[in-house]
């Protein structure tokens, strides 16, 4: 009888052959349903990861060598070839359990790559909560198809409003013109470079074998607390913190136990984001990871630093609950 880790190591197989085998063997052998999610949660994880090390969200960064400006209306830089391969992980995700989230993120991928027709075909089949969002994305990538997207006047359009509904609510609209005065040049800057172009991209994606490693540290730290193996968890702290297993017992259960929940059901651990590029990282620091705990009827997380201690990974920072 085949068991679950025999199935999911069967799934990372096919999976490395893309969606259509992943498609395939679903048809074929109807594997269930858990197991699907949780190869998928992991594929996805592995997906956010990858975006991390290849884009960034701070508009002052400059463009490094071998990256370029993103197909966002802002210009934010891009390592592509690494960017390419994160869509490709969304797409193995979602054959392998669909999430309209996360399918609305992959839309959002692909227009930071300056795939737009793709961006219009992944927005249009949308389905669940997230159809609703996928309107303007599809007239602003449709604009952009054509060349008469005008990301200024678009800016410009989205503020006024936002800056009319605050003086109607009678708070200060100042905040909008001081938002104006840091995006308009950047997205002239942007306008001046032109789009991405991922049909003539060339390159290797980045490698980052270290943050990989920290994030799949991460993970089993949270997957040892949800397990209540907290002699396990505590083995992974750093001994500055002075956590004792009952000390993570009795933080896991007040971040996690409602008094209306009388049973969370499987509970899935996902780290949502794991990334070296924080200001308060030290040199033995590794990376700072934000890994989501959710139950059918609660959403938590863990915040944690991995860093190097002595010989070994650790975990040196804990915050617990989401922000």
């Amino acid at each position: 009888m085949q068991t679950d880790v025999d199935a999911l190591r069967q799934l990372a197989h096919i999976a490395r052959n893309g969606p259509d085998a992943i498609a395939r063997h679903i048809e074929q052998h109807n594997p269930p349903e858990s197991l699907l999610k949780v190869a998928s949660n992991e594929v996805y994880g592995l997906a956010l990861r990858r975006e991390n090390v290849g884009s960034t969200r701070n508009l002052n960064d400059p463009v490094k060598p071998g990256w370029t400006r993103g197909g966002d209306d802002h210009g934010l830089p891009i390592h592509l070839p690494t960017m390419l391969e994160a869509i490709e992980l969304h797409k193995v995700a979602l054959a392998l359990h669909y999430n309209d989230y996360w399918a609305y993120l992959m839309g959002l991928l692909l227009e930071r790559v300056g795939d737009f027709s793709q961006a219009v075909a992944v927005m249009e089949s949308l389905r669940g909560s997230y159809a609703k969002h996928a309107p303007d994305h599809v007239k602003r990538c449709r604009a952009k198809i054509s060349g008469t997207h005008d990301a200024e006047s678009s800016m410009s359009e989205y503020l006024d409003e936002y800056a009319s509904a605050l003086e109607k609510a009678g708070q200060d609209g100042g905040i909008v013109q001081m938002l104006k005065d840091l995006l308009t040049p950047k997205i002239r800057e942007k306008k001046a470079h032109g789009e991405p172009s991922p049909s003539a991209v060339s390159g290797a994606p980045l490698e980052d074998g270290a943050l990989d490693e920290a994030a799949q540290f991460a993970q089993r730290f949270a997957e040892l607390l949800t397990e209540g193996r907290f002699d396990a968890a505590a083995d992974k702290v750093a001994a500055k913190l002075r956590l004792s297993a009952d000390d993570l017992k009795r933080e896991y259960e007040k971040m996690t136990i409602y008094d209306e929940i009388a049973d969370p059901g499987p509970i899935e651990v996902m780290v949502m984001q794991c990334t070296a590029d924080m200001p308060d990282l030290d040199s033995h620091d590794v990376a700072w990871a934000y890994v989501a705990i959710s139950g059918s009827e609660f959403n938590e997380a863990v915040t944690v630093v991995v860093s190097n201690v002595g010989e070994k990974l650790q975990i040196s920072e804990i915050e617990w609950g989401r922000p």
